[in-house]
């Protein structure tokens, strides 16, 4: 048998076994193509919000780079120039819902997503802005708007799970950055449901031997407040202000009586309430336990 008649049947028993260089280029070219598909489909998207979040997300460095080798990043507002998809595997939203056009975009999200992550406080709870709502409306939108403006049109503020099913919440004014490393992580290794944090503050506090400001007689959220941070604050001399919001189980009553005993004016116990979360069941529960009028 002739070499060239050797080659060609070689070819035919082992189709890609004897290929020139063009055509192991195409191969390779083809597969990369394939595993790029199969990325998942991540975007990143900006309610009413002062972009902290993800400025906390662009401060993971290293890890971000990796992030965008492991998924196909196709929305991200400080990053890149806005693009969209027809679905996305996960989507994080950042910020709180104030406006009808938000409303529209936060339901539109949810319909083309497979997964969906209220990324910090102002996802979860409405945050700061939140503090609006209980009767100081119109004495902030006098202060930022002296003379009336016709384009303010706000709905009540508040996060963005009331509106829509989220299946994480990554609390946290910021959020921490290992919870989003490792959240993200376990939903690109297949893991549908990260692990939530379910203990106080109190107990990350405890285990890092932290003094306790309460028995100082000092006002500190940790016993309601859900972990997840390291007890970052209290850890730096900081009280805790229950950024990441309340357990499910916070027992603000209890609270409520300790921050009595510690000669705390209600109007002082009603603005720890509603710093942060004060859309949260539990945190205005506290704040009507207060027995203290908004001004209105």
């Amino acid at each position: 048998m002739c070499a060239r008649m050797a080659r060609c049947f070689a070819m035919m028993l082992l189709p890609g076994s004897v290929m020139d260089k063009g055509e192991i280029v195409k191969v390779k070219q083809k597969k990369e193509t394939t595993k790029k598909e199969k990325r998942p489909v991540v975007g990143i998207f900006s309610m009413t919000s002062c972009s902290g979040c993800q400025i906390r997300m662009l401060d993971m460095e290293d890890w971000l780079i990796d992030l965008f080798k492991l998924c196909n990043v196709v929305h991200f507002p400080l990053v890149k120039k806005h693009e969209h998809a027809d679905h996305y595997d996960i989507a994080i939203i950042e910020g709180a819902v104030t406006t009808e056009d938000e409303l529209t975009e936060v339901k539109q999200i949810r319909e083309k997503s497979s997964f969906v992550i209220a990324l910090g406080t102002c996802a979860t709870y409405g945050g700061i802005p939140s503090i609006k709502d209980y009767g100081y409306r119109e004495e902030i939108e006098k202060t930022v708007y002296p003379e009336p403006v016709p384009f303010i049109h706000n709905l009540g503020v508040c996060g963005v799970y009331p509106h829509i099913q989220i299946d994480y919440f990554l609390r946290g004014c910021p959020p921490d950055k290992d919870e989003i490393k490792r959240v993200l992580l376990d939903l690109i290794n297949g893991k549908k449901s990260p692990k939530n944090f379910d203990d106080p503050v109190c107990a990350e506090c405890r285990a890092k031997g932290n003094d306790c400001f309460l028995q100082k007689g000092q006002l500190c959220m940790g016993p309601v407040t859900y972990s997840g941070c390291g007890a970052l604050c209290p850890s730096m001399g900081y009280l805790c202000y229950g950024c990441r919001g309340p357990l499910d189980d916070a027992n603000v009553h209890s609270l409520i009586h300790i921050f009595e005993q510690c000669h705390v004016s209600e109007d002082d116990i009603r603005r720890m309430f509603i710093k942060f979360a004060g859309t949260s069941k539990k945190f205005r529960e506290a704040h009507n336990l207060c027995k203290i009028t908004a001004v209105k």
